[in-house]
Formats: C-alpha cells, structure tokens, sequence
C-alpha cells in the first residue's frame, strides 16, 4: 500500500490537429510522461513517482490525465495544469456516492489442470470484463451502482464499441487489452480506495491503464 505525502493531478491538453506520431504509441507517451520527473528514481522510476496516466480525447482535443506522487514538471507543455488531490482524498468517506472512470486491462489466466505455472492470460470482453471490474472495484472498497464500458485504445483516438484487434505475429505491438469502465459507486472502504487510487489497477500501468479517477456526488 502506498501512503505519499502528496498526490497530484496534471492535466495536459494537445489539441488534435497537433497530436505527434508519439500518441500514437503508448511507449513513447511513457517516455513522454516519464520526462517530467527526476531522471535519479532507481530502477523502477515509475513506481518511484506513482505515474499513472489516461489519454481522454475528444473530437477537436486530446486529454493526457496524469497522475503522481512527485509533482512533475510541465514547462514544455504550452496547456498543461497540476493539482494537489489531498483534498478530495479527505472527501473520500464511507458511504459517500462518487463518480468513477478507470481504463483498465480486464483478463484471467488460463491455466491447464495440474500446471503450477501463471497460466496464459486471456482478454476479457462484455459481461465478463465488467465482471472482472465489479470484483476489482469491490476490494478498491467501492459498491458499483452503474457501469459503462467501451474500449480503450492506447493511441489518441476517439473510444469505440468494438473490441481490440490482437496479432501475435507483432513483438513490436503492446498486447495489453484496454477497456474503459464509468459509472457510480458507493465507497464501502476509503482506505482501501485511497490505496487503489494512489496504486492503480490491474496490468499495463506504463502504458495508459489502472488509473482510478473518483468525483464525489453532490448531494
């Protein structure tokens, strides 16, 4: 569990027409990401930091939310905003009713009876991805009370319905399995949230996924 002084939110905003070949490869949107902290984080730098990030576009812009426990620095970025989330930290209280939004890479592991091994992970789609979530948000200590999900592409592009293309046959491509998940929820647990947030959720976290986003529902 993570327990940092400080948790900050970046928001950087590119607007489409300017998005570079790099959003479009979520390794090199890391490499991006990565440049706004310390070069001297050890041999995890972004464990070290806390980076989380969710590319959020739109028709005529794209979003880059970006979370930390280091603030970062952003003088590069013509539109770009940071925020201390200490205080919605302290608003996260049981029972309260928020809005969430997490891209997440929902998958189980196929294992062969009598294999000690992993197991080959599997995407989970549909029902069965929101599945997934609805135990995952449980031990985030969050109550689900509605969920949306669709895709979520990696590259800076508007979400769709369908589901990702996978091609074995590509070392180069990443072969993480995005779906974004929004809804409502009622808090069971805010430690247990406050560690999801700070932490994030599930595999792929260099590259675009597990980063929970929480609104508090005004009453």
């Amino acid at each position: 569990m993570s327990d940092p002084q400080e948790l900050w939110l970046t928001q950087i905003v590119f607007p489409t027409a300017s998005v570079g070949r790099f959003l479009r490869d979520a390794r090199k949107t890391h490499q991006m990401i990565m440049g706004m902290f310390p070069d001297d984080l050890g041999v995890h730098p972004r464990r070290a930091c806390g980076a989380l990030y969710r590319i959020e576009p739109t028709e005529r812009q794209v979003v880059i939310l970006v979370q930390s426990t280091i603030e970062p620095k952003t003088k590069k970025f013509a539109h770009s905003r940071t925020l201390s989330l200490a205080p919605l930290l302290d608003r996260l209280t049981e029972g309260a009713t928020v809005r969430y939004r997490i891209a997440a890479n929902p998958i189980k592991s196929a294992k062969t009876p009598g294999d000690r091994s992993r197991g080959q992970r599997k995407a989970l789609h549909g029902h069965h991805a929101e599945e997934w979530w609805e135990r995952k948000a449980h031990e985030a200590g969050l109550h689900l009370t509605l969920t949306r999900s669709r895709r979520y592409d990696f590259a800076a592009a508007p979400p769709t319905e369908e589901p990702p293309e996978t091609d074995d046959k590509k070392p180069d491509r990443l072969l993480h399995h995005g779906v974004r998940f929004e809804g409502l929820a009622e808090i069971t647990d805010p430690k247990a949230l406050t560690t999801a947030i700070v932490d994030g959720i599930g595999r792929g976290k260099a590259h675009g996924l597990g980063l929970l986003s929480i609104i508090p529902q005004e009453t």
